[in-house]
This record gives C-alpha cells, sequence and structure tokens, in this order.
C-alpha cells in the first residue's frame, strides 16, 4: 500500500530527515516513537501528501505519490496536532463540508452515522466552540475516517482524550486494519501503543533506531530502545 525509501528532508542546513525507509501492507499498524523533534511529524506530513521530501522515493498503492494527486490524498485519512474542524460551525455541518469536499455521496447521513460512531451525536447541532478538546478530537477522528480512507496518518492521536474516547479510537485503528486498511500512528503514549501496534520504529534525530514486529520484540526491548532514543537508558 505504501513504500517510500530513503526520504529526506532539509530546511536550510538543517536536516530533519536523514534516510526514512518505511513501508505499509494491508492490516499494518506502525506505531512511531522518538523525543521531539526525532522527525515524526515531518515524516507524517510526507506520507500524507502535505509536504514533499527533499529526496527519496515514496510509492503507493503501486504508483509514485505527488502532492497534487488528489485522487490520492483521498484515499488517506490524516489527524494531525490541531483537530482541523470550524469551531463556529456544528458537528454535523463540519462534517457534511468535509464531506463535500470529498465529494461523497448520502453526505448528511454519513455525517450523522460518523457522529454516532464518535459519540457525538448528542452534539451535533451544538458549535464546536462549545465542545471540549476531548469532544473536538472525536470529531476530528470523524472527518478523518469520514471517506473511508484506505491509510489512516495519525499524529498524537489520543491526545486530549479521556479513557473511554482513547479505547473507541484504538477500536477505531483495530477495525480499520481488519477490514483490510493500514495504519500509521506517532505517539508517547508508550503501553496503549505497544499493545496496539503490529511493528513499533523509533526515530532518533531524523535516523530509525530500532525497529520490529510487535509479536518479535519483547516490550522490554521496546522500552529500552525508546529509552536509549530518548537519552536515559532503559525505562
Amino acid at each position: 500500500m505504501l513504500e517510500g525509501r530513503q526520504l529526506r528532508l532539509s530546511i536550510g542546513s538543517r536536516a530533519i530527515l536523514r534516510g526514512i525507509d518505511v513501508s505499509l501492507a494491508p492490516g499494518d499498524c506502525l506505531g512511531l516513537y522518538g523525543a521531539n523533534g526525532a522527525g515524526k511529524s515531518t515524516l507524517l506530513s510526507i506520507l500524507s501528501l502535505q509536504r514533499e521530501p527533499s529526496s527519496g522515493r515514496l510509492r503507493m498503492f503501486g504508483e509514485p505519490a505527488r502532492i497534487d494527486d488528489l485522487a490520492l490524498r483521498r484515499r488517506l485519512g490524516y489527524l494531525g496536532h490541531e483537530p482541523g474542524v470550524f469551531l463556529g460551525l456544528t458537528g454535523h455541518e463540519n462534517l457534511v463540508f468535509y464531506g463535500r469536499l470529498y465529494r461523497l455521496d448520502r453526505v448528511h447521513q454519513r455525517a450523522e452515522e460518523a457522529l454516532v460512531r464518535v459519540g457525538l451525536s448528542p452534539f451535533r447541532h451544538e458549535a464546536v466552540r462549545s465542545y471540549s478538546a476531548g469532544m473536538r478530537q472525536r470529531l476530528a477522528l470523524a472527518r478523518a475516517t469520514l471517506h473511508r480512507p484506505e491509510i489512516l496518518l495519525l499524529d498524537e492521536p489520543h491526545q486530549s482524550l479521556d479513557p473511554a474516547g482513547a479505547d473507541l479510537l484504538d477500536d477505531e485503528i483495530r477495525e480499520h486494519c481488519a477490514r483490510g486498511g493500514a495504519v500509521i500512528f506517532a505517539s508517547h503514549e508508550v503501553d496503549r501503543g505497544y499493545r496496539l501496534a503490529t511493528r513499533l520504529m523509533v526515530l532518533r534525530r531524523g535516523r530509525v533506531e530500532w525497529q520490529a514486529e510487535q509479536g518479535a520484540a519483547g516490550e522490554d526491548e521496546f522500552r529500552h530502545a525508546l529509552g536509549v532514543a530518548l537519552g536515559v537508558g532503559a525505562r
């Protein structure tokens, strides 16, 4: 579904990514870990076609990936640090707006179904500015999955969510992968991410410090690798 080879990004003389190889197959759930500034968000911005790498090769669904390929963008769902919702619109209006951007049919029905799925149906006609941070994050999840993308790219998706919201997100990710989709998420949630991921990757200063299949790596090994990358030793 996705293959990136030797992805690099530099801003001026500063190297942000220093040759990252990454791939996704149907059913994969890749957890990205590392310190702030390790390159997790930058990598996700490239994979979500928001930014071009300085060099390297990115292919999706067997074809070269270009940031101006709108048909390809519709096969991706992205959730960044900001929810990406309009505060002056209601929850329902937000999803209808995005549904029309994606040229979906039955857009009002899809919006209602998505609000039910993330537990926001009782608040669907309230302005998003009145939502809590956790409610906005739930709406952002509904937005990112409204068009039923094949690949989900999630940057710190558990932030602001209460335990019930975090569990709902995890269920959404697992169901997405069970249907043959794929997910990459960046997180600082060590315990939750370890349970959720099928593969784990630790970045350090723009390079892959460590990676393994979840089943092949014990939690202690993962924590040790992450601790080294964070500069604090085993955790």
